[in-house]
């Protein structure tokens, strides 16, 4: 009986050990080339499976223009090269992240910015990193940022005008395990573990002599 017992309880320590794993948790890196990267096609949910979604991005063809270090880079749907504050390029993330870079591609005298968010819509502002160069750029210069749960990224313009244009390349991140939230299905199952755990205990100890 004492092994049965000791049986069940390695089971519900493994369930609860599942439920509390549920987010990947590591260093992602995307530079938007490689296989389905199409000119003018937006990323939309492209690279969802590494936890990242994109509104107003799409992908744009450089090969090497403005000193971009790969083929393509990620431009604005609506605003093109020039998304400024009221329509910005988002990234929103599917688990927290704790870190964030990414390269501003022929960033000028409109600067480059990135704010980062604690909610994937609305939320605080909880960190933001920003450039700017002299005149129509022809440089790439990295933003970066860290901060506790990050669920959206921004970025725009933050200077009025349309003198130059500025596309983003090589993004990194760091998704933290301390910011994932247990799924509602990996709770149940862990409560349903130890429930029957519970529910046998006291079978067995109702059955011990007195």
């Amino acid at each position: 009986m004492e092994l049965k017992l000791n049986r069940i309880a390695a089971a519900g320590a493994l369930l609860l050990g599942i439920a509390s794993q549920t987010a990947f948790a590591g260093v992602v890196f995307i530079n938007f080339d490689g296989a389905g990267a199409v000119a003018g096609a937006a990323i939309g949910s492209f690279y969802s499976a590494q936890g990242v979604t994109f509104t107003n991005a799409q992908w744009n063809l450089r090969n090497g223009d403005f000193g971009s270090s790969s083929p393509f880079i990620a431009i604005g749907i609506t605003s093109s090269f020039n998304p400024k504050a009221n329509s910005p390029i988002v990234m929103t993330f599917s688990s927290a992240i704790s870190s964030f870079s990414l390269d501003a591609i022929n960033a000028g005298s409109l600067g480059a910015r990135i704010d980062a968010y604690d909610a994937e819509i609305g939320g605080n502002l909880i960190a933001t990193d920003d450039f700017f160069g002299v005149g129509a750029g022809g440089t790439v210069d990295m933003l970066s940022l860290t901060g506790s749960n990050i669920r959206r990224i921004a970025f725009y313009q933050p200077n009025a005008g349309q003198s130059e244009g500025v596309g983003f390349d090589n993004i990194t991140f760091n998704v933290s395990p301390a910011g994932t939230v247990p799924e509602p299905a990996s709770w149940a199952l862990a409560g349903l573990a130890l429930a029957g755990l519970a529910a046998t205990r006291r079978r067995v100890a109702q059955r011990q002599p007195k």
